[in-house]
């Protein structure tokens, strides 16, 4: 009885934090569609943000969740947020230095144009790359993994 009691306990400490992770989780599936169909970066820094809240709120609440499970999710949520940086890391470069050229002279500011064009498609390729991974099969395990969250917590 005593034990039923402390997991009801546990259960309902941990409501916030349920909430919290399906709501990342949503975002995720919410940002998939558009970061493989568009090169808008918005969406890939979306996705980002939600993969790198949720491993934080996991790092957080390890102490009342399973241990290894916290910890492979949280591996594979690195992964995950790799691949998203890659493209969004050359998205804000990309974009800083745009910017910066967009202030040159005459000449100088052409010279950007030649200057930038393999930093595109190094983006270009980091895009291809994400979208390659976002149909890989690991990829798909961690979402079945995070719905399973999203439904569930696995509490100590």
């Amino acid at each position: 009885m005593a034990a039923t009691r402390n997991r009801t306990r546990s259960k309902e400490r941990l409501e916030p934090q349920q909430l919290a992770v399906a709501a990342h989780v949503a975002a995720i599936h919410e940002q998939e569609p558009n970061v493989l169909a568009s090169d808008d970066p918005e969406c890939v820094h979306q996705m980002r943000v939600a993969v790198r809240r949720l491993r934080s709120l996991l790092r957080t609440s390890r102490s009342i969740l399973k241990a290894a499970w916290v910890a492979e999710l949280r591996k594979e949520l690195a992964w995950l947020d790799d691949q998203l940086g890659n493209v969004r890391d050359l998205d804000v470069l990309l974009s800083n230095l745009q910017a910066d050229g967009e202030t040159l002279n005459g000449g100088d500011a052409s010279f950007t144009v030649a200057f930038l064009h393999p930093l595109r498609q190094e983006l270009a390729h980091a895009r291809i790359d994400l979208r390659v991974t976002l149909a890989d099969a690991r990829y798909r395990q961690l979402l079945e993994t995070l719905d399973r969250a999203a439904a569930e917590l696995p509490i100590v």
